[in-house]
């Protein structure tokens, strides 16, 4: 997954956990390699870090969003171990680790590059998300890593790529379409190498609101705001996932998943009544839930001959980048 630094890395892996545990902002967010453990019988996440030389610095600590900030800037920690329940996805089949790691074009951080490398090139795994900023589509920046990742698939043909255009619902629909952007941003990975490119658009914002709500965790002032916007655009549209490029079949899978929806139970928030049904609906459309069935899937394929684990590594501050180890 690449893109600059506010392409919602850390958005979409807060809306794939199902809660706010990584800090997000405009800005350079993540300096260490944070490993996150989905065990599926732990309800918080605990936390163990590293210094450079591999000691443990806090041990099975309890991970907030503002412990995990304050470790990210701590210069004598390298990496940060989570464990917790990665809600919506079981990992029966394999074991599935979510690696968030710093930019590698960080200018006021070499060391930055430097570690997120070392993951690039370990070639453990087997399936790529890149992650494409809807609203900077065709920038200059990304595409160094775009080439390593060309080089890395290519001494692997088995290996996957998905695109992932996000901030979708932030594009002007005066002036554009998301039929329109899916088209320029195939245009644009064929030109880097890339042929058929399988391409979401997605709105990792609306579905880490409505996978948050029905998980019943508490919104921030400014997700209520935005929820009865997202709920009533995402409800009905089916755009994120109709120009999508998944094959015909996958669409009809998911499409038969989103109308199996039958919870009746409802979530009231500032007077408005909300059906868990209609949000799983909203997640899916938001291109968020797609993303969690392509991941379920992969994990539901059985366990390769040297330890079928699956990786996502995603690139911070001004690159991201998602690997699922095969």
């Amino acid at each position: 997954m690449v893109a600059t630094m506010s392409a919602g890395k850390s958005t979409l892996i807060n809306a794939l956990i199902g809660t706010e545990l990584l800090h997000s902002a405009n800005e350079a967010t993540t300096a260490t390699i944070t490993r996150i453990h989905d065990v599926d019988h732990i309800k918080q996440f605990i936390a163990n870090t590293y210094d450079y030389q591999g000691n443990i610095v806090h041990q099975k600590e309890l991970a907030t969003a503002e412990s995990l900030k304050q470790w990210n800037q701590d210069k004598n920690i390298k990496s940060i171990d989570l464990m917790g329940n990665i809600r919506g996805l079981t990992n029966t089949q394999s074991d599935l680790v979510i690696y968030d790691t710093p930019g590698p074009n960080n200018s006021q951080d070499d060391n930055h590059e430097e570690l997120t490398m070392e993951l690039v090139n370990d070639g453990n795994y087997g399936m790529i998300l890149y992650i494409l900023n809807a609203t900077q589509l065709g920038i200059n920046d990304d595409l160094h890593l775009l080439h390593r990742i060309k080089q890395a698939i290519n001494t692997d043909h088995k290996k996957e790529i998905i695109f992932v255009l996000n901030k979708i619902d932030e594009i002007d629909e005066t002036y554009e379409s998301i039929e329109g952007i899916v088209n320029n941003a195939i245009h644009y990975l064929q030109q880097q190498g890339f042929e058929n490119p399988t391409i979401i658009p997605c709105s990792a914002k609306a579905g880490l609101i409505a996978r948050k709500l029905i998980y019943q965790d508490k919104l921030t002032r400014s997700e209520r705001h935005a929820l009865h916007y997202y709920f009533s655009y995402f409800l009905s549209n089916k755009d994120n996932f109709t120009y999508s490029t998944l094959k015909a079949e996958k669409i009809a899978h998911i499409d038969t998943l989103i109308r199996q929806q039958r919870s009746n139970i409802t979530i009231s928030v500032d007077d408005k009544h909300y059906r868990i049904a209609d949000l799983a609906t909203v997640a899916f459309h938001s291109g968020v839930g797609i993303l969690a069935y392509l991941i379920q899937d992969k994990l539901n394929q059985p366990k390769a001959l040297y330890n079928n684990i699956l990786r996502i590594l995603t690139h911070v501050t001004q690159k991201n980048l998602v690997l699922f180890q095969a």
